[in-house]
């Protein structure tokens, strides 16, 4: 009896696991996008929020890095108009965002991940990063986006692209880091929120 109730017990659970590993592979290849996709409603000016956000400079103190990485140096580059933010650290390892063109009308702001290089301790842009990565073709990137929200403050939308992804692998591992990347999204729009709140005092 009890030898049998096991058995029901595992054949169940392989079923579950082969049911879900069905649905991944579903989703996998039939979602649109692979894009990880988190908002918040903040109680605070959008041109505020806007503001902050779009400047390389604050991104490691509001998107909580400088926290989930004490280890990590962060270095900001280039032009006013295309300015881009490095970091290195053990947990955060090495890389860059270079922000793309202002938006007119003060609601999104996009920057494309980038490789960097560390010398001396601190990182700056691979060579040609800004010319070969500034769409961030192939690499990813990430958006933020502020709109008023109804009722006072304002919605903020954090998206992660995913690059294209090209192969039965390649979108598997995609599916694999997609619960991760919404993770990653809703901690620093959370972390957002806090910096933002600590700022009034």
């Amino acid at each position: 009896m009890g030898k049998m109730l096991l058995k029901g017990v595992a054949g169940l659970f392989v079923a579950f696991c082969v049911g879900m590993t069905v649905v991944a592979l579903w989703r996998a290849f039939t979602q649109t996008s692979g894009d990880a996709v988190t908002s918040l409603t903040i109680n605070r000016d959008p041109a505020e929020i806007y503001q902050m956000v779009t400047d390389p400079a604050a991104f490691p103190d509001w998107s909580g890095w400088r926290r989930h990485d004490k280890s990590a140096v962060f270095a900001t580059h280039g032009s006013d108009d295309r300015p881009t933010v490095c970091w290195t650290g053990r947990k955060l390892g090495d890389g860059c965002f270079t922000r793309g063109p202002s938006d007119v009308a003060g609601r999104e702001v996009r920057f494309a991940l980038s490789p960097a290089v560390v010398r001396g301790g601190k990182p700056e842009p691979a060579p040609m990063t800004l010319e070969r990565y500034e769409d961030g073709d192939g690499m990813g990137a990430y958006r933020v986006t502020v709109e008023p929200a109804r009722r006072g403050g304002a919605l903020v939308t954090l998206t992660f692209e995913e690059p294209e992804q090209q192969g039965f692998m390649a979108k598997v591992f995609a599916l694999l880091s997609h619960g991760e990347d919404e993770r990653r999204a809703a901690g620093m729009l959370a972390a957002l929120k806090t910096h933002l709140r600590k700022a009034e005092i």
